[in-house]
Protein backbone atom coordinates (compact mmCIF):
# COMPACT_ATOMS: atom_id res chain seq x y z
CA UNK A 1 0.00 0.00 0.00
CA UNK A 2 1.47 3.80 -1.11
CA UNK A 3 2.02 6.61 1.04
CA UNK A 4 -0.39 8.62 -1.07
CA UNK A 5 -3.27 5.85 -0.54
CA UNK A 6 -2.92 5.98 3.38
CA UNK A 7 -6.12 7.24 5.34
CA UNK A 8 -5.51 8.37 8.65
CA UNK A 9 -7.34 6.78 11.55
CA UNK A 10 -9.52 9.68 12.16
CA UNK A 11 -10.49 9.36 8.90
CA UNK A 12 -11.36 5.97 8.86
CA UNK A 13 -13.78 6.87 11.71
CA UNK A 14 -15.45 9.72 10.45
CA UNK A 15 -16.64 7.48 7.29
CA UNK A 16 -18.58 5.24 10.33
CA UNK A 17 -21.82 6.03 11.72
CA UNK A 18 -21.81 7.15 15.68
CA UNK A 19 -23.16 4.00 17.25
CA UNK A 20 -20.74 2.26 14.63
CA UNK A 21 -17.95 4.48 16.11
CA UNK A 22 -18.82 4.17 19.58
CA UNK A 23 -18.87 -0.12 19.21
CA UNK A 24 -15.66 0.54 17.50
CA UNK A 25 -13.90 2.91 20.71
CA UNK A 26 -15.82 0.30 22.66
CA UNK A 27 -13.94 -2.28 21.37
CA UNK A 28 -10.45 -0.41 21.10
CA UNK A 29 -10.40 1.28 24.79
CA UNK A 30 -12.95 0.04 26.92
CA UNK A 31 -10.52 -2.54 28.58
CA UNK A 32 -9.25 0.57 29.49
CA UNK A 33 -12.07 2.02 31.35
CA UNK A 34 -12.92 -1.42 32.80
CA UNK A 35 -10.09 -0.89 35.17
CA UNK A 36 -11.48 2.22 36.98
CA UNK A 37 -13.67 0.23 39.50
CA UNK A 38 -16.01 3.73 39.57
CA UNK A 39 -16.61 3.40 36.20
CA UNK A 40 -17.00 -0.46 36.01
CA UNK A 41 -19.67 0.47 37.54
CA UNK A 42 -21.72 2.72 34.89
CA UNK A 43 -23.92 1.76 32.48
CA UNK A 44 -22.86 0.10 29.05
CA UNK A 45 -24.18 3.40 27.46
CA UNK A 46 -22.25 5.23 29.76
CA UNK A 47 -18.86 3.41 29.18
CA UNK A 48 -19.41 3.92 25.14
CA UNK A 49 -19.83 7.47 25.58
CA UNK A 50 -17.08 7.57 27.39
CA UNK A 51 -14.81 5.62 24.97
CA UNK A 52 -15.52 8.25 22.28
CA UNK A 53 -14.48 10.93 23.89
CA UNK A 54 -11.10 9.97 25.07
CA UNK A 55 -8.76 11.81 23.44
CA UNK A 56 -5.46 10.65 22.49
CA UNK A 57 -2.26 12.63 23.61
CA UNK A 58 1.79 11.95 23.02
CA UNK A 59 4.49 13.23 25.88
CA UNK A 60 7.82 13.31 25.71
CA UNK A 61 10.79 12.31 28.09
CA UNK A 62 10.54 14.72 31.17
CA UNK A 63 7.22 16.70 29.48
CA UNK A 64 5.25 17.42 32.67
CA UNK A 65 1.80 16.12 32.78
CA UNK A 66 0.63 16.93 36.26
CA UNK A 67 1.84 19.06 38.49
CA UNK A 68 0.69 18.51 42.22
CA UNK A 69 -1.28 21.15 43.66
CA UNK A 70 -3.02 22.55 40.50
CA UNK A 71 -6.65 22.40 39.69
CA UNK A 72 -7.15 20.37 37.23
CA UNK A 73 -9.10 17.32 36.74
CA UNK A 74 -8.88 15.06 34.32
CA UNK A 75 -7.83 11.15 33.92
CA UNK A 76 -5.41 9.36 31.86
CA UNK A 77 -5.11 5.92 30.61
CA UNK A 78 -1.96 5.02 29.84
CA UNK A 79 -1.76 2.76 26.44
CA UNK A 80 1.99 2.66 25.67
CA UNK A 81 5.64 4.31 27.65
CA UNK A 82 6.23 4.81 30.92
CA UNK A 83 5.32 7.84 33.90
CA UNK A 84 6.69 8.89 36.90
CA UNK A 85 5.08 9.62 40.15
CA UNK A 86 7.08 12.86 42.09
CA UNK A 87 6.76 14.84 45.03
CA UNK A 88 7.32 18.35 42.99
CA UNK A 89 9.16 20.21 46.37
CA UNK A 90 11.55 17.26 47.29
CA UNK A 91 11.69 15.56 43.72
CA UNK A 92 11.45 12.44 45.36
CA UNK A 93 10.18 9.82 43.31
CA UNK A 94 6.76 7.68 44.66
CA UNK A 95 6.52 5.37 41.35
CA UNK A 96 6.80 4.31 38.08
CA UNK A 97 3.50 3.64 36.15
CA UNK A 98 3.35 1.68 32.98
CA UNK A 99 0.91 0.66 30.02
CA UNK A 100 -2.58 -0.10 31.30
CA UNK A 101 -2.25 1.92 34.19
CA UNK A 102 -4.22 5.36 34.94
CA UNK A 103 -3.70 8.13 36.96
CA UNK A 104 -5.81 11.33 38.19
CA UNK A 105 -8.69 9.37 39.51
CA UNK A 106 -8.96 11.15 43.03
CA UNK A 107 -9.36 14.55 41.58
CA UNK A 108 -11.21 13.37 38.72
CA UNK A 109 -13.97 12.51 40.85
CA UNK A 110 -12.83 15.18 44.19
CA UNK A 111 -12.30 18.35 42.46
CA UNK A 112 -9.17 18.50 44.90
CA UNK A 113 -5.96 19.53 43.92
CA UNK A 114 -2.92 17.77 42.41
CA UNK A 115 -1.54 14.97 45.09
CA UNK A 116 1.67 14.74 43.40
CA UNK A 117 3.41 15.65 39.86
CA UNK A 118 3.68 13.52 36.87
CA UNK A 119 5.88 13.68 34.17
CA UNK A 120 6.73 11.68 30.92
CA UNK A 121 9.28 8.62 31.95
CA UNK A 122 10.13 8.42 28.34
CA UNK A 123 7.77 8.31 24.96
CA UNK A 124 4.53 7.65 26.43
CA UNK A 125 0.84 7.99 24.43
CA UNK A 126 -2.38 8.51 27.19
CA UNK A 127 -5.58 8.80 26.47
CA UNK A 128 -7.05 11.58 28.45
CA UNK A 129 -10.79 11.67 29.59
CA UNK A 130 -11.83 15.29 30.01
CA UNK A 131 -13.85 16.14 33.37
CA UNK A 132 -16.28 18.39 31.88
CA UNK A 133 -17.36 16.08 29.41
CA UNK A 134 -17.88 13.29 31.75
CA UNK A 135 -20.44 15.86 33.36
CA UNK A 136 -21.96 16.34 30.01
CA UNK A 137 -22.71 12.23 29.53
CA UNK A 138 -24.38 12.12 33.20
CA UNK A 139 -26.46 14.54 32.37
CA UNK A 140 -28.32 12.26 29.58
CA UNK A 141 -28.14 8.83 32.21
CA UNK A 142 -29.61 10.14 35.15
CA UNK A 143 -28.39 6.17 36.79
CA UNK A 144 -25.37 7.08 36.23
CA UNK A 145 -25.54 10.29 36.83
CA UNK A 146 -27.06 9.54 40.66
CA UNK A 147 -24.09 6.53 41.43
CA UNK A 148 -21.44 9.23 40.75
CA UNK A 149 -23.06 11.47 42.93
CA UNK A 150 -23.49 9.18 45.76
CA UNK A 151 -19.91 8.13 45.23
CA UNK A 152 -18.59 11.97 45.78
CA UNK A 153 -20.83 11.96 48.70
CA UNK A 154 -18.93 8.50 50.23
CA UNK A 155 -15.90 10.66 49.25
CA UNK A 156 -16.27 13.76 50.86
CA UNK A 157 -17.54 11.81 54.63
CA UNK A 158 -14.91 8.51 54.46
CA UNK A 159 -12.15 10.26 52.14
CA UNK A 160 -10.22 8.42 49.24
CA UNK A 161 -10.30 5.01 51.45
CA UNK A 162 -13.37 4.64 49.60
CA UNK A 163 -12.41 4.66 45.84
CA UNK A 164 -9.20 2.04 47.84
CA UNK A 165 -6.54 4.41 47.19
CA UNK A 166 -3.47 2.64 48.48
CA UNK A 167 -0.46 4.55 49.39
CA UNK A 168 2.89 4.18 47.17
CA UNK A 169 5.55 4.25 50.13
CA UNK A 170 4.00 2.26 52.56
CA UNK A 171 1.12 0.61 50.50
CA UNK A 172 -1.67 0.83 53.08
CA UNK A 173 -4.93 1.96 51.58
CA UNK A 174 -6.78 5.27 53.01
CA UNK A 175 -4.52 8.13 52.42
CA UNK A 176 -1.68 9.24 49.39
CA UNK A 177 2.23 9.48 49.48
CA UNK A 178 2.32 12.73 49.99
CA UNK A 179 0.16 12.67 53.59
CA UNK A 180 2.03 9.15 54.30
CA UNK A 181 3.29 9.98 58.12
CA UNK A 182 5.50 6.79 58.79
CA UNK A 183 7.67 8.53 56.26
CA UNK A 184 6.98 12.54 57.11
CA UNK A 185 9.30 14.37 59.84
CA UNK A 186 7.66 14.90 63.08
CA UNK A 187 8.52 18.44 64.43
CA UNK A 188 7.75 18.64 68.06
CA UNK A 189 8.53 21.79 69.59
CA UNK A 190 9.06 20.79 73.02
CA UNK A 191 11.90 18.25 72.07
CA UNK A 192 13.35 20.60 69.84
CA UNK A 193 13.22 23.60 72.78
CA UNK A 194 14.28 20.85 75.29
CA UNK A 195 17.46 19.94 72.99
CA UNK A 196 18.16 23.85 72.86
CA UNK A 197 17.93 24.43 76.59
CA UNK A 198 20.19 21.59 77.19
CA UNK A 199 22.72 22.59 74.69
CA UNK A 200 22.67 26.10 76.29
CA UNK A 201 23.29 24.65 79.86
CA UNK A 202 26.52 22.43 78.35
CA UNK A 203 28.41 25.69 76.70
CA UNK A 204 27.71 27.27 79.70
CA UNK A 205 29.83 24.35 81.84
CA UNK A 206 32.55 24.30 79.14
CA UNK A 207 36.34 25.15 80.21
CA UNK A 208 37.54 27.63 77.77
CA UNK A 209 41.75 27.96 77.75
CA UNK A 210 42.98 30.81 79.19
CA UNK A 211 43.91 32.70 76.25
CA UNK A 212 46.99 35.38 77.01
CA UNK A 213 46.59 39.00 75.74
CA UNK A 214 48.84 41.78 75.87
CA UNK A 215 47.48 45.15 78.09
CA UNK A 216 46.32 48.31 76.23
CA UNK A 217 49.54 50.67 76.44
CA UNK A 218 48.66 54.35 76.55
CA UNK A 219 51.48 56.64 74.40
CA UNK A 220 52.05 59.65 76.66
CA UNK A 221 54.60 62.61 75.89
CA UNK A 222 56.80 60.87 78.57
CA UNK A 223 56.79 57.12 77.07
CA UNK A 224 57.27 58.82 73.30
CA UNK A 225 60.28 61.22 74.16
CA UNK A 226 61.55 58.41 76.62
CA UNK A 227 62.99 59.31 80.19
CA UNK A 228 65.43 58.49 82.45
CA UNK A 229 65.54 54.45 83.27
CA UNK A 230 67.72 52.59 85.85
CA UNK A 231 69.78 50.22 83.20
CA UNK A 232 69.03 47.00 85.28
CA UNK A 233 65.20 47.62 85.35
CA UNK A 234 65.52 47.44 81.31
CA UNK A 235 67.63 44.00 81.68
CA UNK A 236 64.87 43.03 84.70
CA UNK A 237 61.88 43.39 82.16
CA UNK A 238 63.64 42.13 78.85
CA UNK A 239 65.38 38.81 79.39
CA UNK A 240 66.13 38.61 75.67
CA UNK A 241 68.08 41.77 75.63
CA UNK A 242 69.93 40.74 78.79
CA UNK A 243 70.71 37.26 76.97
CA UNK A 244 71.81 39.31 73.59
CA UNK A 245 73.94 41.57 76.26
CA UNK A 246 75.66 38.78 77.73
CA UNK A 247 77.06 37.15 74.71
CA UNK A 248 78.45 40.50 73.24
CA UNK A 249 80.07 40.69 76.32
CA UNK A 250 81.33 37.06 75.47
CA UNK A 251 82.10 37.74 72.30
CA UNK A 252 84.06 40.62 73.25
CA UNK A 253 86.31 39.19 75.65
CA UNK A 254 86.84 36.41 72.75
CA UNK A 255 88.25 39.37 70.39
CA UNK A 256 90.36 40.91 72.80
CA UNK A 257 92.08 37.73 73.80
CA UNK A 258 92.39 36.70 70.15
CA UNK A 259 93.73 39.86 69.17
CA UNK A 260 96.57 39.96 72.15
CA UNK A 261 97.74 36.43 70.87
CA UNK A 262 98.34 37.90 67.28
CA UNK A 263 100.37 40.66 68.11
CA UNK A 264 102.09 38.90 70.36
CA UNK A 265 103.12 36.64 68.11
CA UNK A 266 103.95 39.16 65.73
CA UNK A 267 105.93 41.28 67.97
CA UNK A 268 107.90 38.22 69.12
CA UNK A 269 108.66 37.14 65.25
CA UNK A 270 109.57 40.78 64.85
CA UNK A 271 112.23 40.54 67.21
CA UNK A 272 113.76 37.62 66.12
CA UNK A 273 114.16 38.91 62.68
CA UNK A 274 115.99 41.85 64.46
CA UNK A 275 118.53 39.79 66.23
CA UNK A 276 119.14 38.21 62.49
CA UNK A 277 118.99 41.09 60.19
CA UNK A 278 119.51 44.57 61.89
CA UNK A 279 120.07 46.46 58.52
CA UNK A 280 116.91 44.91 56.81
CA UNK A 281 114.77 47.73 55.33
CA UNK A 282 111.55 45.57 55.72
CA UNK A 283 112.10 46.07 59.75
CA UNK A 284 110.55 49.57 59.31
CA UNK A 285 107.59 48.22 57.25
CA UNK A 286 106.77 45.71 60.27
CA UNK A 287 106.59 48.19 62.73
CA UNK A 288 104.41 50.19 60.71
CA UNK A 289 102.11 47.36 60.55
CA UNK A 290 102.28 46.53 64.53
CA UNK A 291 101.05 50.03 65.26
CA UNK A 292 98.40 49.69 62.92
CA UNK A 293 97.34 47.00 64.12
CA UNK A 294 97.27 48.56 67.85
CA UNK A 295 95.74 51.60 66.98
CA UNK A 296 92.93 50.27 64.64
CA UNK A 297 92.06 47.30 67.80
CA UNK A 298 92.25 50.30 70.10
CA UNK A 299 90.18 52.02 68.03
CA UNK A 300 87.82 49.08 67.56
CA UNK A 301 87.24 48.31 71.50
CA UNK A 302 86.83 52.33 71.76
CA UNK A 303 83.57 52.07 69.43
CA UNK A 304 82.13 48.81 70.68
CA UNK A 305 83.18 49.55 74.02
CA UNK A 306 79.70 48.91 76.66
CA UNK A 307 79.26 52.56 77.65
CA UNK A 308 79.25 54.10 73.99
CA UNK A 309 76.72 51.21 73.19
CA UNK A 310 74.29 52.18 75.42
CA UNK A 311 73.57 49.13 76.63
CA UNK A 312 73.50 50.25 80.39
CA UNK A 313 76.55 47.47 80.95
CA UNK A 314 79.18 48.45 83.73
CA UNK A 315 82.05 46.67 83.63
CA UNK A 316 83.48 45.24 86.63
CA UNK A 317 87.46 43.58 86.70
CA UNK A 318 87.00 43.97 83.36
CA UNK A 319 83.81 41.44 82.81
CA UNK A 320 80.71 42.99 81.66
CA UNK A 321 77.74 42.81 84.01
CA UNK A 322 73.86 43.42 83.65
Amino acid sequence: MYTNDLIKEQDILNLLSSPMREEVFVYIRGHFLTKVEELNSLSGNCLRAIGFHLKLQMFGPNDLIIKQDEMTADMYFIIGGTVEVFHQLSFTTFKHLSKSSFFGEISFFTNEPRAASIKSYDYSEVLILRQFEFTQILHSLPKDKEKVRILKRNLLIYGVKVMKVRCYLCLQVGHVAKNCTKYQIKKSMTRICGMANSCKKSYANFNRESIYSNPLKYYSIQSVNGRERDPRDIFKGNKYLAKRAKGYNNWIQGIDNKSSRVLSLIIHDIKDDKEQDDGNSSNSSRENFINFELRKSERFNTIFSPDNLGFGLIRQNGVLEV
